[in-house]
């Protein structure tokens, strides 16, 4: 079986900009080797993910997508050191994700800085990764890229 990197989709991550249905956010501890504590990023995670169900039902609108998978079921979003946030595309405004990621991370008075970024993708059924765009390759592009672009929050 032939091994396949998920740089080698990214013709596909171009075409998703404009027909992805979900709106992924990743974060990335900045210098995670010097050690982080794993409670607190599943703390901060928590707190996002519910700010965004009140909005949710205050708008009474569909927001928030929790990927379940058939053979994996439900993905948390947390990858180590990093972890994601997905929406609907169009529901909110990447800037109020970031708003909530800011607002959250004060409060919680956690101490890491964060690579981040955001895109759109496809698909969560890894089968269908070699026509729409996959989720994990888009995470794992995206982590590559944020570090490129050396932004942190």
């Amino acid at each position: 079986m032939l091994n396949i990197s998920w740089d080698e989709y990214n013709d596909l991550f171009y075409l998703a900009q404009e027909k992805g249905k979900f709106h992924l956010f990743i974060f990335d501890i900045k210098e995670s080797r010097n050690g982080y504590d794993n409670k607190k990023i599943q703390k901060l995670r928590g707190s996002i993910i519910e700010r965004i169900q009140n909005i949710e039902s205050d708008l009474k609108i569909k927001i928030l997508h929790l990927p379940e998978e058939k053979v994996r079921g439900e993905r948390t979003g947390i990858l180590g050191d990093l972890f994601s946030v997905i929406i609907i595309k169009d529901t909110i405004e990447a800037k109020d994700i970031y708003r909530i990621f800011r607002e959250e991370k004060s409060i919680l008075n956690i101490p890491y800085e964060f690579h981040y970024d955001d895109a759109f993708y496809e698909t969560d059924d890894w089968i269908l990764g070699n026509t729409m765009y996959y989720r994990e390759y888009c995470i794992s592009f995206l982590e590559s890229r944020s570090k490129i672009k050396t932004n942190t929050i």
